[in-house]
């Protein structure tokens, strides 16, 4: 068994002390680089079919302060209650056989990077009998590692039909998803008033994680623009966004209709392509990749940048739900020398959720959750 590392933090480049600025200096520095803020309309509609106004900071280089790529799933929201109702509907006999064991391992198929790849496994495990895949890393080193078949998966056309048979079952789930979320957030019938059904809507505070979410808000206080990027299908994740509340906060969208042909740096770019018809400049150096999973999340801001010759920096928030994950990242992190450079690469910084402090009902994050003050440049449109 290999032994787990040390629980002591993330190795970070330290600035000396004679070098370091105060705070205040810091803020007058970023206030003054910022050469105003404008608003735009949010591609997203909430449950009303409104589009909120986003109001983003635009700095001297013309480009906003920094643009943020959220993970979903498991990252600002947990949709397991809608997933374990849906997978049921998608494979019955295991589900009749060991419910627990079936989302065990649909749930450990999620960092792979799509949806394709998730339900090629799920088919091989439940349709084939090939057992083996239920172990993530194996079906990893066979069909991810290997760029052929990690190919054949990502982008139709190929002899095989891998590609096409799971998105038939991607097309069949999101339907099924969505009639899941439904009935599981509607409110209660006045029949069900009146019978005294026990039936409890499932709510938007349920589902929220709400250290990350507080993450989210800070970085719309200060301008940033953010944007979401999941493994689901599109219609599925449309309800996630607009049922959790979390339209009011992002511009976009990239779903599993936007990465065909690669994983979430296939998102980005599609992601960013929306941001420049906005008529919103993106800055080279000031990208960040946030999630819960370090190949398929952060790892998307990394191959990005390797995609387009370094021409971008990102940097990555990998967010980690409990101290044993963040142990179990570590053992993972002290074996893998890629991981290891693409750790460094991008500056990636590590956030436990559980474990973050709440101080008078306000979640504490350190330099990540501070909030940066300024006086309000004129403010316009970007329409």
């Amino acid at each position: 068994m290999r032994e787990v590392p040390s629980t002591k933090p993330y190795p970070r480049k330290e600035t000396p002390v004679r070098e370091r600025k105060s705070i205040d200096d810091q803020r007058k520095e970023k206030a003054e680089a910022i050469k105003e803020r404008i608003t735009v309309k949010s591609l997203l509609t909430d449950l009303n079919g409104t589009q909120a106004d986003i109001k983003v900071a635009i700095m001297q280089d013309a480009c906003a302060r920094q643009i943020n790529f959220w993970d979903l799933d498991k990252t600002l929201l947990k949709a397991e209650p809608i997933h374990k109702k849906a997978i049921q509907k998608m494979f019955p006999e295991a589900a009749e056989a060991d419910t627990d064991e079936l989302m065990k391992t649909f749930v450990a198929g999620w960092r792979l990077g799509n949806s394709y790849r998730e339900w090629d496994r799920m088919h091989r495990i439940y349709a084939e009998g090939q057992i083996q895949y239920k172990d993530q890393k194996v079906y990893e080193k066979e069909f991810i590692d290997n760029k052929e078949n990690c190919a054949k998966l990502d982008s139709p056309g190929h002899e095989e039909r891998w590609h096409e048979r799971a998105a038939e079952m991607l097309q069949r789930y999101d339907v099924e998803a969505c009639i899941q979320a439904d009935l599981l957030f509607a409110p209660k019938t006045a029949e069900e008033e009146a019978r005294g059904s026990d039936r409890k809507p499932l709510t938007r505070e349920e589902i929220l994680i709400d250290p990350i979410v507080h993450l989210l808000q800070v970085k719309v206080r200060r301008g940033e623009l953010n944007v979401f990027m999941t493994a689901n299908p599109r219609a599925f994740a449309e309800r996630l966004v607009k049922y959790s509340g979390l339209t009011q906060y992002g511009f976009a969208l990239a779903t599993d209709e936007s990465v065909v042909g690669g994983g979430k740096e296939v998102g980005i770019a599609y992601l960013m392509d929306h941001i420049k018809e906005a008529g919103i400049g993106i800055p080279t150096d000031r990208l960040v990749a946030i999630g819960d999973s370090i190949g398929g999340d952060v790892g998307a801001g990394y191959k990005f940048m390797k995609k387009n010759g370094n021409q971008f920096t990102f940097q990555g928030v990998l967010i980690q739900k409990d101290s044993d994950e963040d142990k179990r990242f570590k053992a993972d992190l002290a074996e893998s020398p890629n991981l290891q450079k693409m750790f460094a690469d991008m500056e990636v910084t590590v956030i436990t959720s559980d474990n973050v402090r709440q101080v008078n009902g306000h979640y504490k994050l350190g330099r990540m959750g501070s909030v940066v003050r300024e006086k309000n440049p004129q403010e316009k449109s970007a329409s």
